[in-house]
């Protein structure tokens, strides 16, 4: 049987790549942003049509609604960096709070049976039946324990071990023993 190894720093980053990657995986998650940016970018125009009710003047209504229409372009176009913005805070939040079993130091296994994974706090044995999925991103790889769990691997901070051929072995060895 295969003993192998790998050891990885997981970091505050990496967690909430891992949270935004799942979330941006889940098609109601996606709706419901793609909802709330056309709500964001619909209420100038929406303004701009009540505001027209009251007002009398034909040249300042259509100036309203061109002002509305300008305004939900320029919220399109802006709602983007809300993301980022909301990464960055996320990450802030994080490191602000205790998430230690999260971060830090871990080390994947390989044993007969399945996967073992320590870190400074903790020790846990993951049987092939347990891991639903592997992904492979560019900067990670996820071993999906369920549905909204995972181990994160991060492809940069691996200090120990061989990151590809550890991943393909697992890859091999859960589709086998699944």
């Amino acid at each position: 049987m295969i003993s192998e190894k790998i050891t990885y720093t997981i970091s505050v980053e990496d967690i909430v790549a891992w949270n935004r990657h799942y979330c941006y995986s889940q098609k109601w998650f996606r709706w419901k942003m793609a909802g709330g940016r056309l709500l964001f970018a619909s209420w100038p125009i929406l303004m701009a049509l009540i505001a027209n009710i009251f007002i009398k003047s034909y040249i300042t209504s259509v100036g309203l609604l061109f002002a509305g229409i300008a305004l939900s372009l320029t919220c399109l176009i802006i709602y983007p960096s809300f993301d980022e913005i909301n990464r960055k805070m996320t990450i802030k939040q994080y490191k602000d709070e205790k998430i230690s079993p999260l971060i830090g130091r871990h080390q994947l296994c390989i044993v007969e049976n399945g996967l073992k994974c320590t870190t400074d706090v903790s020790e846990e044995l993951v049987y092939w039946k347990g891991i639903s999925n592997i992904e492979t991103l560019q900067d990670h790889t996820y071993i999906y324990l369920g549905r909204n769990k995972a181990y994160v691997i991060p492809r940069s901070s691996v200090a120990e071990g061989n990151y590809e051929k550890f991943v393909n072995n697992v890859s091999d060895l859960w589709r086998t023993n699944a």
